[in-house]
C-alpha cells in the first residue's frame, strides 16, 4: 500500500509541475508576467525539494522548467539572465534521454538568446547544432503526427535563425542558402500560402538584393585600389615629397561614400519569426 501511495504522490507531483509550466507559458503569452513567473518558480521549488529527489522524471521536468524560465526572461528583455537559465536547461537535458527535437529546441532557444546579446557567432553555432539534430530525424515515419509537426516547424525556424546569424556576420551567400533550405521545406511540408513560407520568400528577395549590393561594393573597392596604388607610385617618382596625397576624385569618392547599414533590415526580418521562438514542449 505504501508503494502505491508513494507512486500516486509522485504522479501527482509530476502532473502538477507540468500544469504549472503549461499555465505559466499561457500567462507569458498573454503578458501576465507576475503570474507566469510565480508558477514557474513554484515548479522549480517542487523539483529542488530534497524530499522530491525520487521523482523519476525529475531531470526532464527540470529541463522544461529551466527552459521556460529562460523564455520568460528573454520575453522581459533580461537577456543575460535568460542565457543563464537556458544554458542550465541544456546542461540538464544532456543528462537525460532527451529526444532530438526537444534537444534542438534548447539549442534554438540559446541561439535566440545569444543573438539578443549580439553574440552572433555563438548563436550560429547553436543553430548549427539544432539543425544537425533535426535533420537526423527528418523524414522519420515512426513519429507521431504532433511530433512531426513540431519537427517540421522547428526545422524551418532553425534554418531561418541560422540565416539571420549569418546575415549579421555579413555572410550573405551562406545566409541565402539557409533561407532557401528553410523555404523549400516550408513550401513542401506547410504549403506555399503558409505564413512561414511567405515570410521566408520575402526574406530571400531582400537578402538577394543586399548580397548583390555587397558584391558590387567589394568589386568597386578592388577596382579602385589598383589605380590609386599606381598613382601613388608614379607620384612618388615624379613629385617627390607629395607621395601621400590622393587624386581629388578618390578623396571626393571616399568622403561621399556611406557604409551600407544592414542592422535594421535584419531586425525587421527577425521580428517576423521572433514570436515563433521554440519553447520547451510540455
Amino acid at each position: 500500500m505504501d508503494n502505491d501511495h508513494n507512486g500516486q504522490i509522485v504522479n501527482e507531483l509530476e502532473a502538477l509541475v507540468l500544469k504549472y509550466n503549461s499555465v505559466a507559458m499561457e500567462y507569458l503569452r498573454l503578458e501576465n508576467y507576475k503570474e507566469s513567473l510565480m508558477l514557474l518558480k513554484k515548479a522549480e521549488e517542487i523539483l529542488n525539494s530534497d524530499e522530491n529527489q525520487i521523482i523519476p522524471n525529475r531531470l526532464k521536468l527540470m529541463g522544461i522548467t529551466l527552459n521556460n524560465l529562460g523564455c520568460y526572461y528573454k520575453k522581459r528583455k533580461q537577456n543575460k539572465v535568460a542565457l543563464t537559465f537556458l544554458e542550465k536547461a541544456l546542461e540538464v537535458e544532456l543528462q537525460t534521454e532527451s529526444d532530438n527535437v526537444n534537444l534542438a529546441g534548447s539549442h534554438l532557444n540559446l541561439c535566440a538568446a545569444f543573438s539578443s546579446l549580439s553574440r552572433h557567432k555563438e548563436g550560429y553555432q547553436h543553430a548549427k547544432q539544432a539543425l544537425a539534430l533535426l535533420e537526423s530525424v527528418y523524414g522519420n515515419e515512426s513519429m507521431s503526427f504532433e511530433k512531426t509537426v513540431t519537427l517540421i516547424t522547428s526545422l524551418v525556424i532553425t534554418y531561418y535563425n541560422a540565416g539571420v546569424e549569418l546575415e549579421y556576420m555579413s555572410r550573405y551567400s551562406e545566409a541565402l542558402a539557409h533561407y532557401q533550405s528553410g523555404f523549400d521545406i516550408a513550401r513542401k511540408e506547410l504549403g506555399y500560402k503558409h505564413q512561414m513560407t511567405m515570410n521566408l520568400l520575402e526574406t530571400i528577395k531582400k537578402v538577394s538584393k543586399k548580397s548583390k549590393i555587397a558584391d558590387r561594393s567589394k568589386s568597386n573597392a578592388r577596382e579602385s585600389k589598383t589605380p590609386m596604388r599606381k598613382y601613388r607610385i608614379l607620384e612618388e617618382k615624379v613629385f617627390t615629397g607629395f607621395g601621400n596625397r590622393l587624386p581629388s576624385v578618390y578623396r571626393n569618392k571616399r568622403a561621399t561614400e556611406k557604409p551600407v547599414s544592414t542592422r535594421n533590415k535584419i531586425e525587421t526580418a527577425y521580428d517576423k519569426l521572433r514570436d515563433m521562438t521554440f519553447q520547451a514542449p510540455l
